[in-house]
């Protein structure tokens, strides 16, 4: 009898798993509705700057939800998507599907572009830049000016590499560090160049995270401090921006304008303020978007962009003569002038 039990007891696991596995087979695809809202719904809870940007998310279900029909191509699906997600003006915020991806670049749209690497080739590098680790460097304004261009937070570098720099223009009045089209990379190559422009401990930036589905729950400001390295350059330092100086860049910015001796110059960064965060589509398409909030250690936000602290846009007419507006705004700083 206890043997006849086993084989009852099995045979209906074996048919539960069977009928389990047949179910989860067979479960139907998500339509393109279906998607559509996941997407809206995900975005309305976890996307941080509807009140900053005074976004009316509930108007955009409206205006697109009428756009997805089930019988739509993959590639028009997408594009529509794309174009809701546009809403946001968001340079994290996007989406890839299995053939295409789209993010907005809205941010740095009708700007001046307020850089040219060939001009600075040709007449701060002169043509033969000095390269150490991720930066570009030269002594300019006869010898009396370090210049660094840093073209990417991805780019890695070591402490040595910074360190070697920061030597080599000891002689020098002051320091420019140039990230112009800059688009971000990793946060902590920021705090690797900021910590030797500082002698204490200091606060340079906060942050809030979501903390429900409403717009405005967020959590409280958690500060982030930034420790000074071994070694301390401290003289003046002007960091040029544009535009198209974007996530890292920005809090690159914000971090600097905290430290003593620095002064920001160019226009203002793209904003980027917001720390991207994935998720997965019930058809298997990604997006992303800014799921936190980076502000200022005296909380204020600049997801539209940090300003620097003397704003100057480069001169066509000088450019066409080789000269940087910006560069020499930032000499003109450093040297008294």
């Amino acid at each position: 009898m206890t043997n006849i039990i086993t084989v009852i007891v099995f045979a209906v696991l074996v048919l539960i798993s069977g009928s389990c596995r047949k179910s989860f087979i067979e479960k139907p695809p998500a339509t393109k509705k279906d998607v559509f809202e996941y997407m809206w719904k995900t975005l309305d809870e976890r996307y941080t700057f509807f009140a900053l940007k005074n976004i009316d998310w509930d108007s955009v279900h409206t205006v697109y939800s009428p756009k997805i029909t089930n019988d739509m191509s993959d590639k028009a699906f997408f594009d529509t998507l794309s174009l809701m997600i546009d809403v946001l003006r968001d340079g994290h915020s996007g989406i890839n599907s299995f053939f295409d991806e789209h993010k907005n670049v809205n941010f740095f749209f009708n700007s001046p572009e307020n850089f040219n690497e060939r001009l600075i080739t040709d007449t701060y590098f002169k043509g033969y830049g000095n390269r150490t680790g991720a930066f570009y460097h030269a002594a300019i304004s006869d010898g009396k000016v370090g210049y660094i261009y840093y073209g990417s937070f991805s780019y890695g570098f070591t402490d040595a590499d910074f360190e070697y720099i920061l030597q080599l223009y000891s002689d020098a009045d002051g320091l420019i560090i140039d990230v112009r089209n800059n688009f971000g990379g990793q946060v902590n190559n920021v705090y690797k160049i900021a910590c030797h422009f500082t002698q204490t401990r200091v606060a340079v930036l906060g942050s809030r995270l979501k903390s429900g589905p409403g717009h405005h729950e967020l959590t409280g400001i958690t500060t982030t401090w930034l420790e000074p390295s071994g070694s301390y350059w401290n003289k003046p330092v002007c960091v040029l921006t544009n535009r198209k100086t974007y996530s890292a860049g920005s809090i690159f910015s914000i971090v600097m304008q905290e430290l003593p001796n620095v002064t920001v110059v160019g226009d203002s960064t793209g904003g980027g303020l917001g720390l991207p965060i994935g998720s997965e589509l019930p058809n298997g398409w990604q997006m992303h978007y800014a799921g936190s909030m980076i502000l200022s250690p005296a909380g204020i936000c600049h997801e539209l962009g940090v300003p620097p602290d003397i704003e100057t846009d480069m001169d066509p007419v000088a450019e066409e003569n080789g000269i940087d507006s910006i560069i020499e705004k930032a000499c003109d700083v450093i040297l008294g002038r």
